[in-house]
């Protein structure tokens, strides 16, 4: 069986394999691994963290070590978390939580996903790998957690889209609260081993996630479609700097790139014999 990459999240993530014929950062990154591990894309349009921390379980239940399955969590490389769009609606939404309750569901989440792990030991981190452990998939390291803070948004192109393009209730946003719950994200990801923190706000032209108000939201229109979802160019950097963290801070988890992506000596290799070694 081929390693496995979940690929957890809202709309983002499940339109991450693409929409209307265009590429998204799930599509590119089963593109990156083809041949090497098979990416799950389990992503829910519409879903906050309180929706997401509720079906968590039956997600994970077929790779834990208690299930009869024989593909356990020792056989993923890594997962990304990728919520709080909609948590961070505003109050009069219905998918709105209140940062505090999104910073502790995006706890549990994290914390159930690693109590479900069967690495030989939790403790261990990528400092203390050799070169054996990465060429053999470092079984005893937890597989990381790959955070994404929420994307900026476009609040009137949004409130127009619900209203005019395809009618809705209205699920207003603003790009300053937005901004804080990606601080939040931030934090948990500094409170956890493993847990990197890609910042998609900053990322796409949200503005700094230091300062305060609303003086990005111009800047990011280019990389969203309807005011909230994202563009292929969008979708495009988000991969990149998803693949430039793995490549940098994991690289037994990167696809192996020497000795005919088969052979080299740190990565995912290719999976079956190369074509020239059978004729």
């Amino acid at each position: 069986m081929r390693p496995k990459i979940i690929v957890f999240g809202d709309s983002i993530t499940q339109l991450g394999f693409g929409d209307h014929g265009k590429n998204g950062w799930v599509s590119l990154l089963s593109a990156e691994y083809s041949r090497r591990a098979d990416v799950l894309s389990r992503g829910y349009h519409g879903y906050n963290t309180r929706h997401a921390l509720s079906i968590l379980p039956s997600i994970l239940k077929d790779y834990s070590p208690s299930s009869s399955s024989t593909s356990l969590l020792s056989d993923i490389l890594f997962y990304t978390v990728f919520f709080g769009a909609n948590d961070a609606s505003l109050p009069t939404a219905r998918q709105h939580l209140s940062i505090e309750e999104y910073g502790s569901n995006m706890r549990k989440m994290i914390s159930i996903i690693r109590n479900n792990s069967n690495s030989k030991n939790g403790d261990n981190d990528i400092d203390n790998c050799t070169d054996a452990d990465t060429n053999t998939g470092l079984s005893h390291i937890p597989p990381p957690i790959v955070l994404f803070t929420p994307p900026p948004c476009d609040p009137e192109a949004w409130d127009r889209y619900c209203t005019v393009t395809s009618p809705r209730p209205l699920s207003p946003r603003c790009n300053d609260n937005v901004r804080k719950y990606g601080r939040e994200i931030i934090k948990i990801g500094s409170e956890f081993k493993n847990c990197p923190v890609i910042d998609t706000f900053e990322l796409l032209s949200g503005g700094d996630r230091d300062s305060d108000g609303d003086g990005g939201n111009s800047n990011c229109k280019q990389y969203l479609t309807d005011g909230l979802h994202l563009t292929e160019e969008a979708n495009t950097m988000i991969h990149k700097k998803l693949m430039d963290v793995l490549r940098k801070s994991y690289k037994h988890l990167y696809p192996m790139k020497d000795g005919e992506g088969k052979y080299g000596r740190v990565g995912v290799p290719l999976d079956g014999p190369l074509w020239s070694e059978l004729c």
